[in-house]
């Protein structure tokens, strides 16, 4: 069968499925999900593609969709999705606060309302496709005349995307700075709201009591975001492959014995003394 004939026959049973829900009479923005993930994992099935529906959380919140792709050696993350409810105005989303933190976090975004699709890279637009428009007396999707070939057009480029190449120190800054700004920001918030963890109100005094006397709360997320950033940098630089995936809890012990303050205080931040320890309570 040839391959727009196979993404038609997909898409079609895509928006039955979303047609099903509907009828349904309760369905809400969850209920559209595995459609959704069926669709993502179902168009390219070169790419391998896994979308996690409620991934853990990232450094500006938790969209609903984490997607990435077998590679050679580990899976990669290949980028996000936030979905919103049947109809929803994405423009008006577009504008919100949570969207612009994701805009600014993530590198390779989509926002849908499970026909509209938004595609954002480095924050800008980069494309659009609409299947249809929804008819609430019917309860069904008028499908567009060129829709199917636009979203294809989009997911495609959306799965298929992967960053440029890191070829100077600049671009190795710039790229590090992305996050660890947006951690900057997430720690300092939590600290103003007390929403921080017992762990991260324990460092931030430690820092007080033996570092800067009365740290302000911007000062001190300012020194965590980068001693974070700098320590996943050296624990990465360092790791075997042949020891499997690169990891959280393992990180500690892959930064130089050379920085033993480095190790400790890292172990304290990536949780690796005490379990599954958070630093703090994301925002969604």
């Amino acid at each position: 069968m040839e391959r727009s004939l196979i993404n038609s026959a997909l898409l079609t049973t895509y928006v039955k499925e979303i047609e099903r829900q509907l009828r349904a009479g309760a369905a809400g923005e969850h209920a559209y999900r595995p459609a959704l993930k069926e669709l993502l994992e179902t168009l390219l099935p070169q790419l391998k593609i896994v979308a996690v529906n409620d991934a853990q959380r990232v450094a500006c919140g938790a969209p609903d969709f984490a997607v990435s792709r077998n590679a050679t050696r580990e899976p990669q993350t290949v980028g996000y999705v936030e979905t919103k409810d049947l109809g929803a105005d994405l423009a008006a989303v577009e504008r919100s606060e949570q969207l612009e933190r994701y805009r600014r976090g993530l590198e390779n975004l989509v926002l849908t309302d499970y026909l509209e699709f938004r595609w954002y890279v480095d924050g800008s637009l980069r494309h659009t496709a609409r299947l249809g428009a929804l008819d609430h007396v019917k309860q069904r999707i008028i499908r567009e005349r060129a829709g199917a070939d636009d979203l294809y057009e989009l997911l495609a480029g959306f799965l298929s995307h992967s960053p440029p190449p890191i070829t100077r120190a600049r671009d190795l800054a710039e790229r590090l700075a992305r996050p660890t700004h947006m951690i900057r920001n997430t720690i300092a918030s939590a600290l103003d709201q007390g929403k921080a963890s017992d762990n991260l109100r324990g460092l931030r005094n430690a820092f007080a009591e033996v570092l800067v006397p009365n740290i302000a709360n911007d000062a001190f997320a300012d020194m965590f975001a980068q001693t974070l950033a700098y320590g996943l940098f050296a624990a990465r630089v360092n790791h075997d492959p042949t020891q499997g995936r690169f990891q959280r809890l393992g990180a500690a012990s892959e930064i130089p014995r050379t920085n033993p303050f480095l190790r400790n205080l890292f172990a304290q931040i990536t949780g690796a003394h005490s379990g599954r320890r958070t630093v703090c309570r994301l925002r969604r």
